[in-house]
Protein backbone atom coordinates (compact mmCIF):
# COMPACT_ATOMS: atom_id res chain seq x y z
CA UNK A 1 0.00 0.00 0.00
CA UNK A 2 1.04 3.05 -1.31
CA UNK A 3 2.38 5.36 2.00
CA UNK A 4 1.43 8.86 2.78
CA UNK A 5 3.56 11.09 4.74
CA UNK A 6 2.64 14.41 6.07
CA UNK A 7 2.71 18.02 4.01
CA UNK A 8 4.89 20.68 5.69
CA UNK A 9 2.32 23.49 8.12
CA UNK A 10 1.04 25.97 5.26
CA UNK A 11 3.21 28.53 6.47
CA UNK A 12 6.03 26.42 5.88
CA UNK A 13 4.79 25.14 2.93
CA UNK A 14 4.78 28.88 1.24
CA UNK A 15 7.78 30.00 2.64
CA UNK A 16 9.44 26.95 1.15
CA UNK A 17 7.41 27.68 -2.11
CA UNK A 18 8.74 31.36 -2.19
CA UNK A 19 12.57 30.37 -1.40
CA UNK A 20 12.55 27.84 -4.15
CA UNK A 21 10.90 30.18 -6.66
CA UNK A 22 13.45 32.73 -5.54
CA UNK A 23 16.03 29.92 -6.01
CA UNK A 24 15.39 29.59 -9.28
CA UNK A 25 15.19 32.55 -10.46
CA UNK A 26 17.86 33.73 -9.31
CA UNK A 27 20.07 30.78 -8.26
CA UNK A 28 23.39 32.57 -7.88
CA UNK A 29 22.74 36.36 -6.68
CA UNK A 30 25.39 38.59 -7.53
CA UNK A 31 24.10 41.82 -6.04
CA UNK A 32 24.89 45.22 -7.23
CA UNK A 33 25.43 47.49 -4.17
CA UNK A 34 22.56 49.17 -3.19
CA UNK A 35 21.91 53.08 -3.68
CA UNK A 36 22.23 54.85 -0.63
CA UNK A 37 19.13 54.82 1.34
CA UNK A 38 17.49 58.23 2.08
CA UNK A 39 15.16 59.42 4.59
CA UNK A 40 15.00 61.45 7.48
CA UNK A 41 16.19 58.80 9.75
CA UNK A 42 18.66 57.00 7.69
CA UNK A 43 22.04 56.76 8.77
CA UNK A 44 24.79 57.55 7.17
CA UNK A 45 26.96 54.07 7.27
CA UNK A 46 28.22 52.24 4.38
CA UNK A 47 25.62 49.91 2.60
CA UNK A 48 27.75 47.53 0.42
CA UNK A 49 29.33 43.94 0.91
CA UNK A 50 32.78 44.46 0.89
CA UNK A 51 33.77 40.99 -0.44
CA UNK A 52 35.89 40.70 2.66
CA UNK A 53 36.17 37.07 4.25
CA UNK A 54 34.21 37.42 7.75
CA UNK A 55 34.51 34.40 10.77
CA UNK A 56 31.09 33.19 12.17
CA UNK A 57 29.74 30.81 13.66
CA UNK A 58 28.72 27.32 12.37
CA UNK A 59 30.47 27.85 8.60
CA UNK A 60 33.36 27.95 6.59
CA UNK A 61 36.24 25.54 6.96
CA UNK A 62 36.66 22.96 9.68
CA UNK A 63 39.60 20.38 10.76
CA UNK A 64 39.47 17.49 12.24
CA UNK A 65 41.12 15.83 15.17
CA UNK A 66 40.70 11.85 16.10
CA UNK A 67 39.17 11.48 20.03
CA UNK A 68 40.38 8.07 20.89
CA UNK A 69 37.95 6.32 23.79
CA UNK A 70 38.84 3.22 25.61
CA UNK A 71 37.09 2.08 28.50
CA UNK A 72 39.63 3.70 30.79
CA UNK A 73 38.92 7.09 29.24
CA UNK A 74 40.16 9.03 26.37
CA UNK A 75 43.89 7.93 25.97
CA UNK A 76 44.70 11.33 23.76
CA UNK A 77 42.02 13.73 26.03
CA UNK A 78 45.38 16.57 26.95
CA UNK A 79 46.61 16.80 22.61
CA UNK A 80 42.64 16.87 21.85
CA UNK A 81 41.69 19.85 24.59
CA UNK A 82 45.04 21.85 23.61
CA UNK A 83 43.79 21.58 19.57
CA UNK A 84 40.35 22.94 20.82
CA UNK A 85 42.01 25.91 23.48
CA UNK A 86 44.53 26.53 20.31
CA UNK A 87 43.38 30.14 18.98
CA UNK A 88 41.97 30.00 15.61
CA UNK A 89 44.28 30.75 12.47
CA UNK A 90 43.14 33.39 9.99
CA UNK A 91 43.35 32.90 6.50
CA UNK A 92 46.53 35.02 5.27
CA UNK A 93 46.13 34.91 1.57
CA UNK A 94 46.98 31.81 0.19
CA UNK A 95 45.14 28.04 0.67
CA UNK A 96 47.39 26.24 3.55
CA UNK A 97 45.61 22.62 4.58
CA UNK A 98 46.92 23.24 8.38
CA UNK A 99 45.07 26.33 9.15
CA UNK A 100 43.19 26.18 12.37
CA UNK A 101 39.77 27.15 11.66
CA UNK A 102 36.50 27.79 14.23
CA UNK A 103 34.94 24.34 13.26
CA UNK A 104 36.57 21.47 14.62
CA UNK A 105 35.24 17.55 13.69
CA UNK A 106 35.71 15.38 16.60
CA UNK A 107 35.92 12.07 14.85
CA UNK A 108 35.76 10.24 18.16
CA UNK A 109 36.76 6.22 17.76
CA UNK A 110 34.67 4.00 19.80
CA UNK A 111 36.07 0.81 18.07
CA UNK A 112 37.29 -0.68 22.06
CA UNK A 113 33.58 -1.44 22.69
CA UNK A 114 33.17 -3.99 19.60
CA UNK A 115 34.37 -7.42 19.81
CA UNK A 116 35.12 -7.10 16.19
CA UNK A 117 37.92 -4.85 17.14
CA UNK A 118 39.09 -6.97 19.76
CA UNK A 119 37.33 -4.81 22.63
CA UNK A 120 34.79 -6.04 25.12
CA UNK A 121 31.00 -4.98 24.04
CA UNK A 122 29.97 -3.26 26.91
CA UNK A 123 28.42 0.52 27.30
CA UNK A 124 30.31 2.96 27.38
CA UNK A 125 32.23 3.47 30.48
CA UNK A 126 31.86 6.06 33.08
CA UNK A 127 35.19 6.93 32.77
CA UNK A 128 34.71 7.61 29.02
CA UNK A 129 31.62 9.16 28.98
CA UNK A 130 33.21 11.97 31.57
CA UNK A 131 36.27 12.66 29.07
CA UNK A 132 34.29 12.95 26.66
CA UNK A 133 32.74 15.67 28.51
CA UNK A 134 35.51 17.57 29.59
CA UNK A 135 36.21 17.62 26.18
CA UNK A 136 33.16 19.52 24.89
CA UNK A 137 33.07 21.49 27.73
CA UNK A 138 36.53 22.86 26.49
CA UNK A 139 34.96 24.83 23.78
CA UNK A 140 33.39 27.67 26.00
CA UNK A 141 34.99 30.93 25.54
CA UNK A 142 36.84 29.63 22.45
CA UNK A 143 34.58 30.45 20.07
CA UNK A 144 34.73 27.80 18.03
CA UNK A 145 32.03 24.98 17.76
CA UNK A 146 32.30 21.16 17.49
CA UNK A 147 31.07 18.29 14.58
CA UNK A 148 30.78 15.53 16.74
CA UNK A 149 31.20 12.47 14.64
CA UNK A 150 31.30 8.92 16.61
CA UNK A 151 32.19 5.36 15.09
CA UNK A 152 33.71 2.36 15.78
CA UNK A 153 36.74 2.00 12.95
CA UNK A 154 39.63 1.96 14.51
CA UNK A 155 41.64 5.49 14.46
CA UNK A 156 39.13 6.31 11.57
CA UNK A 157 41.71 4.77 9.42
CA UNK A 158 39.08 2.64 6.75
CA UNK A 159 40.15 -1.17 8.25
CA UNK A 160 40.43 -3.41 5.81
CA UNK A 161 40.06 -7.63 5.50
CA UNK A 162 40.25 -10.03 2.66
CA UNK A 163 37.04 -11.54 2.13
CA UNK A 164 36.04 -15.50 1.24
CA UNK A 165 37.39 -14.76 -3.02
CA UNK A 166 40.56 -13.44 -1.60
CA UNK A 167 39.53 -9.77 -2.55
CA UNK A 168 40.13 -7.06 0.19
CA UNK A 169 37.45 -5.30 1.31
CA UNK A 170 36.47 -2.93 4.24
CA UNK A 171 35.90 -4.93 7.78
CA UNK A 172 33.04 -4.90 9.54
CA UNK A 173 33.54 -3.34 12.58
CA UNK A 174 30.64 -2.60 14.75
CA UNK A 175 29.28 -4.43 17.63
CA UNK A 176 28.09 -7.67 17.06
CA UNK A 177 25.03 -6.62 18.99
CA UNK A 178 23.04 -4.27 17.22
CA UNK A 179 21.06 -3.32 20.54
CA UNK A 180 24.17 -2.11 22.16
CA UNK A 181 25.23 0.02 18.89
CA UNK A 182 21.87 1.79 19.87
CA UNK A 183 22.57 1.67 23.50
CA UNK A 184 25.32 3.82 22.69
CA UNK A 185 23.69 6.35 21.05
CA UNK A 186 21.22 6.74 23.80
CA UNK A 187 24.80 7.34 25.97
CA UNK A 188 25.82 9.62 23.45
CA UNK A 189 23.03 11.96 23.67
CA UNK A 190 22.95 12.29 27.24
CA UNK A 191 26.61 13.32 27.38
CA UNK A 192 26.33 15.69 24.75
CA UNK A 193 23.10 17.60 26.34
CA UNK A 194 25.23 20.04 28.50
CA UNK A 195 27.69 21.53 25.63
CA UNK A 196 24.99 21.65 22.72
CA UNK A 197 25.92 25.14 22.40
CA UNK A 198 29.27 24.52 21.42
CA UNK A 199 27.67 21.87 18.78
CA UNK A 200 27.44 23.16 14.86
CA UNK A 201 25.88 19.19 14.10
CA UNK A 202 26.11 15.58 15.47
CA UNK A 203 27.49 13.31 12.31
CA UNK A 204 25.06 10.59 12.61
CA UNK A 205 28.35 8.45 11.51
CA UNK A 206 28.60 5.60 13.80
CA UNK A 207 28.89 2.67 11.00
CA UNK A 208 31.05 1.74 8.17
CA UNK A 209 34.86 2.56 7.55
CA UNK A 210 35.36 6.22 8.50
CA UNK A 211 31.88 6.81 10.21
CA UNK A 212 30.44 7.10 6.87
CA UNK A 213 27.69 4.97 6.68
CA UNK A 214 29.03 2.84 3.86
CA UNK A 215 30.42 -0.90 2.81
CA UNK A 216 28.89 -2.34 5.98
CA UNK A 217 26.35 -5.40 7.07
CA UNK A 218 24.99 -2.21 9.04
CA UNK A 219 24.60 -0.41 6.09
CA UNK A 220 22.18 -2.78 4.30
CA UNK A 221 18.49 -3.49 4.59
CA UNK A 222 16.81 -4.84 7.59
CA UNK A 223 14.06 -6.70 7.71
CA UNK A 224 12.78 -6.09 4.44
CA UNK A 225 13.58 -2.55 4.79
CA UNK A 226 15.79 -0.36 3.03
CA UNK A 227 18.70 0.83 5.15
CA UNK A 228 16.75 -0.25 7.94
CA UNK A 229 19.74 -0.50 10.16
CA UNK A 230 20.59 3.18 9.55
CA UNK A 231 16.77 4.42 10.06
CA UNK A 232 17.01 2.46 13.15
CA UNK A 233 19.98 4.68 14.31
CA UNK A 234 18.49 7.47 13.39
CA UNK A 235 15.13 6.86 15.02
CA UNK A 236 16.93 6.43 18.46
CA UNK A 237 19.29 9.42 17.71
CA UNK A 238 16.06 11.47 17.44
CA UNK A 239 13.78 9.73 20.16
CA UNK A 240 16.78 10.26 22.52
CA UNK A 241 17.45 13.53 21.27
CA UNK A 242 13.86 14.73 21.63
CA UNK A 243 13.93 12.96 25.17
CA UNK A 244 16.73 14.49 26.60
CA UNK A 245 16.16 17.95 25.16
CA UNK A 246 18.59 18.26 22.85
CA UNK A 247 18.35 20.25 19.70
CA UNK A 248 21.05 20.30 17.29
CA UNK A 249 21.16 19.39 13.62
CA UNK A 250 21.71 15.33 12.71
CA UNK A 251 23.69 15.21 9.79
CA UNK A 252 23.27 11.87 7.73
CA UNK A 253 25.54 10.79 4.77
CA UNK A 254 23.17 9.98 1.86
CA UNK A 255 19.81 10.94 0.77
CA UNK A 256 18.39 7.38 0.49
CA UNK A 257 18.66 7.13 4.37
CA UNK A 258 16.02 9.88 5.13
CA UNK A 259 13.69 7.60 2.32
CA UNK A 260 13.74 5.10 4.46
CA UNK A 261 13.58 6.85 7.85
CA UNK A 262 10.38 8.55 6.61
CA UNK A 263 9.01 5.69 4.43
CA UNK A 264 9.25 7.37 1.02
CA UNK A 265 8.13 4.69 -1.35
CA UNK A 266 8.99 4.29 -5.09
CA UNK A 267 11.92 5.53 -7.17
CA UNK A 268 10.18 8.85 -8.09
CA UNK A 269 8.56 10.11 -4.31
CA UNK A 270 11.54 11.96 -3.51
CA UNK A 271 11.47 13.89 -6.65
CA UNK A 272 7.99 15.49 -5.58
CA UNK A 273 7.91 14.74 -1.85
CA UNK A 274 7.06 17.90 0.35
CA UNK A 275 8.59 16.69 3.48
CA UNK A 276 7.39 17.12 6.81
CA UNK A 277 10.07 18.91 8.81
CA UNK A 278 7.59 19.35 12.01
CA UNK A 279 8.07 17.12 15.27
CA UNK A 280 11.39 15.45 15.31
CA UNK A 281 12.30 15.39 11.87
CA UNK A 282 13.58 18.87 11.59
CA UNK A 283 16.94 17.77 12.74
CA UNK A 284 18.16 16.60 9.87
CA UNK A 285 20.09 16.94 7.50
CA UNK A 286 23.55 15.65 5.48
CA UNK A 287 27.15 15.69 5.18
CA UNK A 288 28.96 14.78 2.15
CA UNK A 289 32.29 13.52 1.58
CA UNK A 290 32.16 13.18 -2.01
CA UNK A 291 31.64 16.55 -2.66
CA UNK A 292 31.63 17.02 -6.29
CA UNK A 293 33.77 14.29 -7.30
CA UNK A 294 31.67 12.91 -9.47
CA UNK A 295 27.77 13.14 -10.66
CA UNK A 296 26.76 11.23 -8.13
CA UNK A 297 29.40 12.84 -5.76
CA UNK A 298 30.99 9.67 -6.20
CA UNK A 299 28.16 7.64 -5.09
CA UNK A 300 25.97 10.04 -2.78
CA UNK A 301 23.45 10.54 -5.59
CA UNK A 302 21.27 7.93 -7.33
CA UNK A 303 23.02 7.75 -10.77
CA UNK A 304 21.91 10.74 -13.48
CA UNK A 305 19.33 12.14 -10.95
CA UNK A 306 21.85 14.22 -8.75
CA UNK A 307 19.41 17.47 -9.42
CA UNK A 308 15.86 15.39 -8.07
CA UNK A 309 17.64 14.87 -5.07
CA UNK A 310 19.54 18.13 -4.70
CA UNK A 311 16.09 19.29 -4.74
CA UNK A 312 14.49 16.85 -1.59
CA UNK A 313 17.59 17.80 0.11
CA UNK A 314 17.38 21.59 -0.03
CA UNK A 315 14.20 21.71 2.44
CA UNK A 316 16.67 19.99 5.11
CA UNK A 317 19.64 22.04 4.11
CA UNK A 318 17.95 25.18 4.66
CA UNK A 319 18.03 24.95 8.04
CA UNK A 320 20.76 22.60 8.77
CA UNK A 321 24.29 23.01 8.21
CA UNK A 322 25.63 21.05 4.33
CA UNK A 323 28.59 20.19 3.45
CA UNK A 324 31.68 17.95 3.77
CA UNK A 325 34.80 17.20 1.51
CA UNK A 326 35.36 18.34 -1.72
CA UNK A 327 37.16 15.38 -3.64
CA UNK A 328 38.43 14.96 -6.75
CA UNK A 329 37.09 11.74 -8.92
CA UNK A 330 37.56 8.05 -7.89
CA UNK A 331 37.70 7.38 -12.03
CA UNK A 332 40.78 8.56 -13.73
CA UNK A 333 38.70 8.74 -17.12
CA UNK A 334 36.24 10.98 -15.16
CA UNK A 335 36.39 14.91 -14.79
CA UNK A 336 35.06 15.95 -11.37
CA UNK A 337 32.43 18.46 -11.37
CA UNK A 338 33.79 21.24 -9.73
CA UNK A 339 36.45 21.37 -12.56
CA UNK A 340 33.98 20.58 -15.68
CA UNK A 341 31.48 22.92 -14.44
CA UNK A 342 32.02 25.40 -11.83
CA UNK A 343 29.74 28.13 -12.66
CA UNK A 344 27.17 25.31 -12.13
CA UNK A 345 28.53 24.33 -9.26
CA UNK A 346 28.42 27.49 -7.65
CA UNK A 347 24.86 28.08 -8.42
CA UNK A 348 24.24 24.85 -7.11
CA UNK A 349 25.46 25.86 -3.73
CA UNK A 350 22.88 28.26 -3.52
CA UNK A 351 20.14 25.27 -3.83
CA UNK A 352 21.98 22.95 -1.07
CA UNK A 353 23.17 25.91 0.99
CA UNK A 354 26.76 24.58 1.51
CA UNK A 355 28.21 25.82 4.55
CA UNK A 356 31.29 23.66 5.48
CA UNK A 357 34.40 22.35 3.64
CA UNK A 358 37.46 19.96 5.70
CA UNK A 359 40.22 21.95 4.73
CA UNK A 360 42.75 19.31 5.60
CA UNK A 361 41.26 16.95 2.83
CA UNK A 362 42.31 16.99 -1.29
CA UNK A 363 44.70 19.80 -0.71
CA UNK A 364 44.98 19.52 -4.71
CA UNK A 365 41.19 20.49 -5.21
CA UNK A 366 42.25 23.71 -3.18
CA UNK A 367 45.03 24.34 -4.66
CA UNK A 368 43.57 24.37 -8.04
CA UNK A 369 40.70 26.61 -7.22
CA UNK A 370 43.35 29.15 -5.87
CA UNK A 371 44.64 29.12 -8.88
CA UNK A 372 41.06 29.29 -11.36
CA UNK A 373 39.97 32.92 -11.90
CA UNK A 374 36.39 33.56 -10.78
CA UNK A 375 34.21 37.00 -11.08
CA UNK A 376 37.07 38.77 -10.41
CA UNK A 377 39.26 36.75 -7.66
CA UNK A 378 40.03 33.16 -7.06
CA UNK A 379 37.42 30.42 -7.33
CA UNK A 380 38.77 29.59 -3.81
CA UNK A 381 38.44 32.92 -2.04
CA UNK A 382 34.99 32.85 -3.66
CA UNK A 383 33.93 29.84 -2.11
CA UNK A 384 35.39 30.78 0.93
CA UNK A 385 33.64 33.89 1.20
CA UNK A 386 30.25 32.65 0.73
CA UNK A 387 29.86 29.44 2.88
CA UNK A 388 27.58 29.61 5.10
CA UNK A 389 25.30 32.98 5.73
CA UNK A 390 26.83 36.47 4.74
CA UNK A 391 24.17 39.03 6.22
CA UNK A 392 24.75 42.85 4.45
CA UNK A 393 22.74 45.89 6.20
CA UNK A 394 21.12 47.77 3.41
CA UNK A 395 18.86 49.90 5.30
CA UNK A 396 18.95 51.55 8.71
CA UNK A 397 17.23 53.76 10.36
CA UNK A 398 16.85 55.26 14.03
CA UNK A 399 14.26 57.32 15.13
CA UNK A 400 14.91 59.21 19.07
CA UNK A 401 11.71 59.14 20.71
CA UNK A 402 11.94 60.83 24.07
CA UNK A 403 13.49 57.79 26.04
CA UNK A 404 13.66 55.79 23.89
CA UNK A 405 15.21 54.56 20.22
CA UNK A 406 13.48 53.70 17.16
CA UNK A 407 15.21 51.55 15.10
CA UNK A 408 14.61 49.83 11.76
CA UNK A 409 16.79 48.01 9.98
CA UNK A 410 16.82 45.72 6.22
CA UNK A 411 19.49 43.21 5.53
CA UNK A 412 20.01 40.68 2.62
CA UNK A 413 21.79 37.51 2.74
CA UNK A 414 24.89 36.71 0.50
CA UNK A 415 26.16 33.19 1.52
CA UNK A 416 24.79 30.06 0.07
CA UNK A 417 23.18 29.34 3.61
CA UNK A 418 21.04 30.50 6.35
CA UNK A 419 21.67 30.15 9.80
CA UNK A 420 21.13 26.76 11.55
CA UNK A 421 17.82 25.89 13.12
CA UNK A 422 19.14 25.68 16.51
CA UNK A 423 21.18 28.93 16.67
CA UNK A 424 18.38 31.61 18.52
CA UNK A 425 20.02 34.54 18.15
CA UNK A 426 19.15 37.53 20.24
CA UNK A 427 19.52 41.19 19.75
CA UNK A 428 21.03 43.84 22.02
CA UNK A 429 21.89 47.20 21.02
CA UNK A 430 25.20 49.28 21.95
CA UNK A 431 25.29 53.41 23.04
CA UNK A 432 29.12 54.44 22.81
CA UNK A 433 29.66 57.86 23.41
CA UNK A 434 32.16 59.75 22.08
CA UNK A 435 34.10 59.67 25.30
CA UNK A 436 33.07 56.96 28.59
CA UNK A 437 31.57 53.51 28.28
CA UNK A 438 29.63 51.88 26.09
CA UNK A 439 26.48 51.27 27.51
CA UNK A 440 24.89 47.76 26.09
CA UNK A 441 20.95 47.92 26.19
CA UNK A 442 19.21 44.00 25.66
CA UNK A 443 15.96 43.47 23.69
CA UNK A 444 13.65 40.74 24.11
CA UNK A 445 13.75 40.19 20.18
CA UNK A 446 15.36 37.16 18.70
CA UNK A 447 17.42 37.72 15.28
CA UNK A 448 15.93 36.66 12.02
CA UNK A 449 16.77 34.99 9.43
CA UNK A 450 17.18 36.52 5.72
CA UNK A 451 17.07 33.74 3.57
CA UNK A 452 19.88 32.89 1.20
CA UNK A 453 19.41 32.70 -2.61
CA UNK A 454 17.25 35.72 -2.56
CA UNK A 455 18.47 39.72 -3.14
CA UNK A 456 14.95 40.34 -1.13
CA UNK A 457 15.98 42.17 2.25
CA UNK A 458 14.90 41.14 5.85
CA UNK A 459 13.26 43.77 7.78
CA UNK A 460 13.55 43.90 11.54
CA UNK A 461 12.24 46.82 14.39
CA UNK A 462 13.79 47.08 17.51
CA UNK A 463 12.05 49.79 20.38
CA UNK A 464 15.17 50.52 22.68
CA UNK A 465 15.26 52.95 26.38
CA UNK A 466 17.87 55.28 26.52
CA UNK A 467 16.80 56.51 29.67
CA UNK A 468 19.93 55.81 30.81
CA UNK A 469 21.81 57.55 28.49
CA UNK A 470 23.03 61.60 29.37
CA UNK A 471 23.18 63.83 26.67
CA UNK A 472 25.34 63.68 24.10
CA UNK A 473 26.42 61.55 20.77
CA UNK A 474 26.30 58.01 20.67
CA UNK A 475 27.61 55.79 18.26
CA UNK A 476 25.14 52.85 18.10
CA UNK A 477 25.80 49.46 17.42
CA UNK A 478 23.70 46.56 16.81
CA UNK A 479 25.00 42.68 18.35
CA UNK A 480 23.53 39.19 17.94
CA UNK A 481 24.86 36.74 19.58
CA UNK A 482 24.06 34.26 21.72
CA UNK A 483 22.18 34.96 24.82
CA UNK A 484 24.91 34.96 26.64
CA UNK A 485 26.99 36.66 24.40
CA UNK A 486 28.53 34.00 23.41
CA UNK A 487 28.69 33.09 18.96
CA UNK A 488 28.34 37.18 17.97
CA UNK A 489 27.77 36.98 14.25
CA UNK A 490 29.48 39.69 11.94
CA UNK A 491 27.85 41.49 8.80
CA UNK A 492 29.33 41.78 5.62
CA UNK A 493 29.71 45.46 5.78
CA UNK A 494 32.52 47.44 7.02
CA UNK A 495 31.14 47.69 10.36
CA UNK A 496 32.74 45.67 12.53
CA UNK A 497 33.64 46.70 15.84
CA UNK A 498 35.78 43.68 17.19
CA UNK A 499 35.93 45.06 20.87
CA UNK A 500 31.95 45.29 21.27
CA UNK A 501 31.49 42.33 18.88
CA UNK A 502 28.78 43.98 17.16
CA UNK A 503 28.16 46.01 14.22
CA UNK A 504 27.88 49.68 13.69
CA UNK A 505 24.24 50.46 12.83
CA UNK A 506 24.16 54.79 13.08
CA UNK A 507 24.68 57.71 15.30
CA UNK A 508 21.89 59.21 17.17
CA UNK A 509 21.93 62.39 19.66
CA UNK A 510 20.17 62.84 22.55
Amino acid sequence: MKKHFLLLAISAMIAATSCNKEKDDDPNPNPTPDPTPTGEFTQNIDYTDHNDIIYNPDMGFFSSKLVTVTPDGVSNKESVIKKITKPAGRFSGTYNKDDNFDILLLKIDISAFSSRNGGKEEKLTDKALSDIAEILASFKGTGKTAFVQFAYDPDYDGKKTTNSEGKEVYADVEPKDFNLLLDHVSQIVHVVKPYQQYITAIRCGMVGPYGEMHSTIFAGDKDGRECGYIAEIMERFADAMQQEGVDVPLLVRQPRFMYSYINLTGKTDYKTAIPDLTGKNHIFGFFNDGYLGSDSDLGTFRKKDREGEIHFMSYFTASTPYGGEITSSSDKNEVPLWQSDLEGSFKEMFTIHLSFLNIGYKAEVFEALSETDYNGETAFLYLFKHMGYRYVITNSEIEPKGNSAEIRLQYRNDGFANMPFHRKKVLSVIFKPENGDAIEVSTNQEFVNAPSGTSNPTSIALSVSTEKLSAGKYTVYLKVSDADGDYPVRFANNLWNDGLKANKIGVIEK
